[in-house]
């Protein structure tokens, strides 16, 4: 018998690559074990048939009892028959022979398997699965349609390498002696074409070759959460329809004289069509006190719940007496999962039917399909009592359930009010976002919630009712029926400037849009349209004003828009009274001229757009005039 990883030949023709892939072992697994990770063990290979037998909890190496722990060990083994073991053989010969120029191995791919290719991938299986999900659980309760894999391998480790071992036996086969080179040999089995290779031989691949089956087998260590109480569990199942699972329960512990382990409930949900009916799950009590359990699969999740006929009681998770639970009113709702209702109980819960009494016009109920769920009518406005028991003998547990506040959108705040009965203290936070998702961080609030900043758009409001330890709440976060609407706002102008320089005017314009974003601001002088400019915060837009006569003033008119199309008109004089005035003076421009209005304005001061746009438009006015004088004394 050989070590190898057989079983992963379909998964590393996709996980390895066949040109420059590294040899090295460790390389090799950490690719494996990536790309198993998730994967089922049938889909790593096909086999012919398959048992699957799996020991919840822990043997004494003393005694020899088993107990219930949070490990579990796997035995797995599979026959690889017929047409489907030269399929197999096929695959390994084509995966080796994508290394050839790494291994130097000439005579791989082909179409014989060496019992070289083989050693070539051994080492990678173990790996392989102890990603591979195991698709068992074994959980308190469960409800259709909730995560449910709670069972896992344990991972190999240098300290730890053997927590999963596989063994292949007939992969390349030696006849019934085991042993290469014998007169039992089968007839095609012949020694490796690489005359280099000592003690090698190989084994066509080709179908007509059917006649030499594969057998595999696997053990591996697992480990899971465990159970605060094994006298009521459920068992979840997935596998293929030429599979057999065998699972061995210990004995449940502190059983009564007419208690013992049952089968109380068994589906297989969301079943293959196609396949048989599934049949129903064998029991039998074996010599060392476990419960062995027998499933020939069917392809869906099976659902097994298990029973000993104790009496449910009320757990150390069970909410105490006068715990609130917020709720609004005019809704159905569940205030507690299935999962969340599990934690509640003790002993029998697979056998749990719990009661539950309200006021008049609500109703409850409290299961391990729907968890606590209540209705409360639109009239309610404060908790009322609801009492539930979990058996006869259980005793009752009274809770406070309804609105513990009540809130309103009044202008641009919400107003949060408590209905919580006196003395009773609790936390209350808020945030923003969606119907379906909270998109800001939790903030507390004691009543009015100032809206101040808030972005626009339409925004759901999300709250999370919270407690310290001794405060009996039930923590809660949910979406609330009210949304808060934000307007889009229009942009506003802070300032506007100009400067001239020639015949064009540069202005400066400081915009603040309420929702950040851009704007596009469209230039106008009269009915005429100058280039539009789009921006954020500060933008410029230069204006050719050289087509128009200039007067004393020039008047822009400024459309500014958001993007959701809110606009503004500004009407901007820009002051040009500095050249008209000196034109009309002197009828021309000089330096003089140009010191003169510079005094003037040093003494009385310079209306709006400044000092430096003044002297901008001195300047180019006076470098205008000189080129005129000069062109005049050269006529």
């Amino acid at each position: 018998m050989r070590r190898s990883a057989l079983i992963v030949i379909s998964l590393l023709i996709v996980a390895l690559p066949l040109h420059g892939a590294s040899s090295s072992t460790s390389g090799r697994q950490s690719l494996v074990g990536d790309a198993c990770e998730g994967k089922s063990f049938e889909w790593l290979f096909v086999y012919t048939h398959a048992i699957f037998t799996i020991d919840i909890g822990t043997e004494d190496d003393q005694s020899g009892e088993w107990i219930w722990s949070e490990e579990a060990s796997a035995f797995a083994e599979a026959w690889v028959n017929g047409s489907h073991a030269p399929g197999l053989r096929k695959a390994v010969d084509e995966l080796v022979g994508g290394f050839t120029e790494v291994t130097g191995d000439q005579d791989a791919n082909d179409s014989y398997l060496g019992s070289d290719e083989i050693e070539f991938i051994t080492g990678a299986g173990p790996e392989c699965l102890s990603r591979v999900e195991t698709r068992v659980a074994v959980t308190p309760s469960w409800s259709d349609g909730e995560e449910w894999n709670n069972i896992t391998w344990v991972q190999p480790t240098t300290q730890d390498p053997d927590t999963i071992v596989v063994i292949e036996d007939n992969g390349v086969p030696a006849g019934p002696d085991g042993v290469y080179g014998t007169e039992d040999d089968p007839d095609e089995l012949q020694p490796c074409t690489q005359q280099s290779k000592n003690n090698c031989w190989e084994y066509p691949t080709d179908d007509r070759f059917d006649e030499e089956d594969i057998y595999l087998n696997m053990t591996g260590k697992m480990e899971w959460r465990g159970l605060n109480d094994a006298s009521s569990f459920t068992m979840l199942l997935n596998g293929t329809p030429n599979a057999t699972y065998v699972i061995n329960i210990p004995q449940i512990p502190n059983l009564g004289d007419d208690e013992s382990l049952e089968l109380v409930y068994w589906t297989v949900h969301d079943p293959i069509t196609g396949f048989a009916e599934a049949t129903e799950p064998t029991m039998a009590v074996m010599e060392d006190g476990r419960t062995k359990v027998t499933i020939d699969m069917v392809p869906g999740v099976w659902e097994l719940r298990f029973d000993t006929g104790s009496e449910v009681s009320w757990s150390d998770g069970a909410p105490l007496n006068t715990t609130l639970f917020h709720t609004y009113p005019g809704n159905e709702i569940t205030l507690a999962d299935a999962v969340e209702t599990s934690s509640w109980f003790a002993g029998s819960i697979n056998m749990l039917n719990a009661q539950c009494t309200t006021p008049a016009d609500w109703s409850a109920s409290l299961d391990l399909d729907d968890g606590f769920k209540v209705t409360v009518p639109t009239s309610a406005n404060e908790p009322a009592e609801i009492t539930c028991s979990a058996s006869d003998t259980s005793g009752e547990r009274t809770w406070l359930v309804g609105p513990l506040f009540t809130a309103s959108i009044e202008g641009d705040s919400i107003a949060v009010v408590s209905n919580a009965p006196d003395g009773r203290t609790w936390d209350l936070q808020y945030a923003l976002g969606s119907s379906t998702e909270r998109k800001t961080s939790w903030k507390f609030t004691s009543g009015t919630i100032d809206t101040t900043g808030t972005s626009r758009g339409t925004h759901s409001i999300w709250f999370s009712v919270q407690g310290p330890s001794d405060a009996l709440i039930w923590s809660s976060s949910f979406v609330s029926d009210l949304t808060y609407t934000v307007a889009n706002k229009a942009p506003t102008i802070e300032q506007v400037t100009a400067a001239w320089d020639s015949k064009t005017v540069t202005l400066t314009i400081q915009i603040n849009d309420p929702e950040g974003s851009e704007v596009t601001i469209k230039p106008y002088i009269g009915d005429t349209p100058y280039s539009s400019k789009r921006g954020t915060s500060v933008i410029g837009i230069d204006m050719d004003l050289s087509d128009l006569v200039l007067g004393e003033n020039v008047t822009v008119r400024l459309e500014i828009c958001d993007d959701e199309n809110s606009c503004i008109t500004h009407d901007h004089v820009v002051d040009a009274s500095h050249l008209a005035t000196i034109v009309g003076e002197s009828g021309s421009i000089t330096t003089e001229d140009v010191s003169k209005v510079l005094e003037d304005s040093a003494e009385e001061g310079v209306p709006a757009p400044g000092l430096f746009a003044v002297l901008m438009g001195f300047a180019c006015a006076l470098m205008a005039i000189q080129h005129r004088e000069r062109s005049e004394r050269r006529d």
